[in-house]
């Protein structure tokens, strides 16, 4: 269960957004897709949700309403917010499915504990209608901890200190924090919950109890010259087998219920009603993330190189390419929406984050 290096400080930004859906955007794509700026802002944004003429937005900003004259209005909003929990840190947001909902993924504390805090849209009030942590029941639980990673055999195998190839098992980490990096809506008004650090999918019921779902499978690699000099790993350790932790990033449902999970670079379908993950036999490049669009279409974006490609019926095809993307989100009409990171040159910010819409041309 290995621990990812601790981010401090982020928050939820809720842009209400008058959007005008279109039905270009909700039809299988055929031809090159414009790609349009839809919302510019001084930040990067670590997640974002559309849906029913809404945008939710997280990053490290105080939360903000659009109005309808372009202006700009401070409203509060208990947590996760930097102008008044400064360890806080918002990592994911999404709408329930009939648009009544919004889930806020966040993280909180000096180790950071992983909390989900689920609010009717368009009350008068921010109370939370209730909120669930996950440190307590991974602790408890701890889903891998009879799961080994590392390397089989090559015992005879060492680095030139002596040190012995890395093997380990869940049961030997210790829990110091979550790493919970997306939510989605599921069945039963019910939620699901990626944690990367724990390399589990977690569930919380429409009273907000939290509970274990589907602990993602192990990755079995064959060792390759390229990959031990990558890893600093002796050369003895060539054609060994290694076992990689999956960390479950992204986990998205479609209007027909149907969930993927991309975990490192692989995508998996999971059973919303069994929490039974398959991997699907598609091959990507570094880190994932997802969207799931109408009429059985999937979006895959590859984080590194910035290309968006879709599966339909079972075939990849790239869609189109989007220099420093950070995640990508359909709404209830299909259509594709992509977030872009800031860019800085130092400390001076070269491009500002943006909110992309892309439709067919």
């Amino acid at each position: 269960m290995r621990r990812i290096p601790l981010i401090l400080a982020s928050a939820l930004a809720t842009l209400l957004l008058a959007l005008q859906p279109s039905a270009a955007f909700a039809a299988q794509p055929k031809s090159a897709p414009t790609v349009e700026t839809f919302w510019t802002g001084s930040f990067g944004y670590e997640g974002f949700a559309v849906s029913h003429r809404r945008i939710s937005a997280t990053s490290c900003v105080a939360p903000y309403e659009l109005q309808a004259d372009g202006t700009f209005e401070l409203r509060a909003f208990p947590r996760p917010g930097c102008w008044e929990l400064r360890s806080a840190r918002g990592t994911g947001t999404a709408f329930s499915r009939d648009g009544s909902e919004l889930g806020v993924l966040y993280t909180h504390g000096l180790y950071p504990h992983g909390f989900l805090s689920v609010y009717r849209v368009g009350a008068s009030s921010y109370t939370p209608r209730h909120t669930a942590g996950f440190f307590d029941l991974e602790s408890l639980e701890n889903p891998d901890r009879n799961v080994s990673y590392g390397f089989v055999g090559g015992e005879d195998c060492s680095f030139d200190s002596g040190a012995p190839l890395p093997r380990w098992t869940g049961a030997t980490s210790v829990v110091l924090f979550n790493t919970v990096t997306s939510v989605a809506p599921s069945r039963r008004n019910s939620w699901l919950v990626a944690d990367a650090a724990a390399n589990t999918i977690w569930k919380v019921d429409a009273n907000g109890t939290p509970s274990t779902f589907s602990l993602l499978p192990r990755v079995r690699v064959r060792v390759t010259a390229e990959l031990a000099a990558t890893n600093g790993w002796p050369a003895c350790a060539v054609g060994l087998r290694y076992y990689d932790e999956p960390r479950p990033y992204e986990v998205e449902t479609g209007r027909d219920g149907k969930t993927y999970v991309a975990a490192g670079a692989g995508l998996y379908r999971l059973n919303p009603r069994s929490g039974h993950v398959r991997k699907l036999r598609h091959h990507f490049d570094g880190r994932l993330d997802l969207a799931v669009g109408r009429h059985g279409l999937v979006y895959v974006a590859e984080l590194a190189t910035g290309q968006i490609s879709v599966i339909s019926h079972g075939r990849v095809r790239p869609y189109v390419k989007v220099p420093d993307i950070s995640t990508i989100e359909t709404d209830e009409h299909g259509g594709l929406w992509a977030a872009v990171r800031s860019t800085y040159d130092g400390n001076e910010q070269v491009t500002p984050g943006r909110i992309l819409r892309i439709g067919q041309s």
